[in-house]
């Protein structure tokens, strides 16, 4: 099944023939090598003989509905984040690509195959030696210190709480400190506020990420703040 075993940077992981079918071609007309698996035993096999730069995953196997995200899990605890993976899916759900995004996975393509739009995450993967994974650790399970900074954009907001867009994912149940300085005729004097990550989604059309955060509720000075300015901006 494969056009090069010894040598592959890409492995692939369908049940479905035909679709390993127009892969190996795919590639093969750009001069790329690739493994493809049917099974998940077969693409255990390959990945310790082949040691793949990236793998491509299927989330539904014949094991049943969600099997790659299953696999997909036990990569990540093994083997970090060492492997690039992408996983595939002919569902176009929300869900679907958090899932696979929490899971640890480094994109999601959308079946059917556009050849181009493929060829085009395959070489950021490929031909980007510059771009090291981040290290992954495994660490305990008790509450440890932890600081990440990213700027996003207030693209909505209400009396419970607001909506965030950028090209950062926020997953359900985070708890995030926004910088709220740019925002005083919002937020008064506070310069940063407590809010906790309710709902995340992708925007299909953008693929930029929305989270909707609610406000810390204790803090009755601040939603007085906000109530004061939506009924004068609304």
């Amino acid at each position: 099944m494969s056009m090069d075993p010894t040598d592959s940077p890409i492995l692939t992981l369908d049940d479905d023939h035909d679709f390993n079918t127009l892969v190996k071609h795919i590639f093969k007309r750009h001069g790329i090598k690739v493994t493809t698996t049917e099974t998940v035993e077969e693409f255990i096999a390959q990945l310790k003989e082949t040691k793949p730069k990236l793998c491509l995953i299927d989330i539904n196997l014949d094991r049943g509905f969600g099997a790659g995200f299953s696999l997909l899990q036990a990569l990540r605890n093994k083997y970090g984040l060492s492997i690039p993976i992408i996983m595939l899916s002919r569902r176009k759900e929300d869900k679907d690509i958090i899932k696979a995004l929490e899971l640890g996975a480094n994109d999601y393509i959308y079946k059917p195959i556009d050849d181009a739009f493929l060829l085009s995450k395959i070489n950021h993967f490929l031909h980007h030696d510059q771009i090291q994974p981040l290290p992954y650790y495994k660490v305990s399970e008790k509450d440890s210190p932890c600081k990440l900074t990213w700027d996003s954009e207030i693209i909505g907001i209400n009396e419970f709480g607001l909506t965030l867009r950028g090209s950062h994912f926020a997953a359900k149940g985070t708890r995030l400190n926004l910088d709220t300085r740019a925002h005083a005729e919002i937020f008064g004097d506070y310069e940063k506020i407590k809010l906790f990550v309710s709902k995340s989604w992708i925007d299909s059309q953008t693929h930029l990420y929305h989270a909707y955060c609610e406000y810390d509720y204790e803090n009755e000075d601040l939603l007085a703040h906000i109530r004061s300015y939506l009924l004068t901006h609304t």
